[in-house]
């Protein structure tokens, strides 16, 4: 969800403020992406990785997926809410490691060895409701001269958070800027083309992925300064 935005008209040269005042997005970012996506956990002391892709998934969906590709069994207790763990054999023992990517999302609070034989239950539900709080945050550039930084600094980012827990997998998040006022560039002659890079992250600063034929609706307003010509 990368949004690039250049203003290249005849006025381009002598914008003065901007600001991006509504934004309309469908929710079709998933809640496994990265870096929350992938599974860390160790075999005996060689740490381990495994990444699922990107998506919409229900708890038993994503129980199901970690069991066909892992080297443990992996399954989804719908009486408790929890996700329980077990292997029969390994060369090593296995470890799951707390607070790193996908572990906090399954409720896997506190580090975890596996026996043999002992399904290992998490030790928390899983919340796989996904973000809901997005943040847009918006970079303006004006070549070498933005904002209030009048010397080598190019961009300063604006952030607003967009409140998006009632909006269901799917369907249009809608956003207004509370702000009135325009956010000042100041004019420099030699700065002639103004970019905005506009971004969609959760609360951690990850970028949310975004299908690239997804559609996203944002306005600018824009002030000009006046041409003496």
């Amino acid at each position: 969800s990368d949004f690039y935005y250049s203003f290249q008209n005849r006025f381009a040269d002598r914008v003065t403020d901007i600001a991006v005042t509504t934004v309309h997005f469908p929710r079709l970012f998933g809640n496994m992406y990265a870096p929350i996506s992938t599974l860390h956990y160790l075999v005996g002391n060689t740490p381990t990785t495994f990444t699922v892709p990107d998506g919409q998934y229900t708890a038993t969906e994503l129980a199901a997926l970690l069991d066909a590709s892992v080297d443990f069994m992996c399954t989804y207790n719908t009486g408790t809410h929890r996700f329980e763990f077990e292997y029969g054999s390994s060369p090593a023992d296995v470890t799951f490691l707390p607070h790193l990517g996908m572990a906090d999302y399954i409720g896997l609070t506190a580090e975890i060895i596996l026996v043999p034989f002992v399904p290992i239950v998490m030790q928390a539900p899983p919340t796989l409701s996904g973000p809901s709080i997005v943040y847009v945050q918006s970079k303006f550039l004006a070549q070498t001269r933005c904002l209030d930084t009048p010397f080598l600094s190019n961009y300063i980012p604006l952030v607003f958070p967009v409140d998006i827990s009632g909006v269901p997998y799917g369907f249009d998040c809608h956003f207004l800027c509370p702000q009135l006022e325009l956010t000042n560039i100041h004019f420099d002659e030699l700065a002639t083309l103004r970019y905005v890079d506009v971004q969609l992250t959760d609360a951690f600063g990850n970028t949310l992925p975004f299908p690239r034929n997804a559609f996203c609706d944002l306005t600018f307003r824009m002030l000009y300064s006046r041409d003496s010509s």
